[in-house]
């Protein structure tokens, strides 16, 4: 298990009651320090300080839970799932509810959203309220479960096309699709 923005490690210590191994991941050195103490005899959580944007992530099948800073879903999502060849098979993210929402809507309102979707399923899990966080945000929260499509529905060589053509068929602002990916493919009506 993979934990980005670990804090003072309250759902670090319930994560390692049921993964194998944590790598709780922080950048404030403050809070590693008190992450390395707390879990120095803790032989199932191992405390790596950086910026979770820039560590490699694990070549093997992993799984990933981060209570992320509001600001930065959209980048982690990136980071996470732009890579359809990675081993990841989940991440339950905690995140602000409104972009929870609507990654896991039903019809996808945004072209980072479509782009994921041959390969990720999103679930908007649980809506947590302001008032539950310390310091509470001015904005709620909530846990976004998003799991490795099997079979998927397109193969990873495909993304690229993909997007290509996501980003054509929307570049068009309210034009009907059909008129805007006519200036980009030819041969097809």
């Amino acid at each position: 298990m993979l934990e980005f923005g670990a804090g003072t490690g309250r759902l670090t210590r319930a994560l390692s009651r049921r993964a194998g191994l944590v790598v709780a991941v922080e950048l404030d050195p403050d809070l590693v320090e008190r992450l390395t103490h707390g879990f120095r005899t803790n032989d199932r959580v191992r405390v790596l300080q950086g910026d979770f944007l820039e560590i490699p992530l694990p070549d093997e099948p992993f799984r990933v839970f981060g209570n992320l800073p509001f600001g930065l879903s959209t980048t982690t999502m990136r980071h996470l799932l732009d890579d359809v060849d990675s081993p990841m098979t989940r991440a339950d993210l905690l995140i602000q509810f409104e972009a929870a929402r609507k990654r896991a809507c039903v019809w996808p309102s945004s072209l980072a959203s479509l782009g994921w979707l041959p390969w990720w399923e999103f679930r908007l899990v649980r809506h947590i309220h302001r008032g539950c966080f310390d310091p509470p945000p001015p904005v709620d929260g909530a846990i976004l479960s998003i799991t490795r499509r099997d079979p998927p529905l397109l193969r990873a060589e495909q993304r690229a096309a993909f997007v290509w053509l996501l980003r054509n068929a929307f570049g068009g602002g309210s034009q009907p699709l059909r008129r805007s990916l006519a200036k980009r493919i030819s041969g097809r009506s």
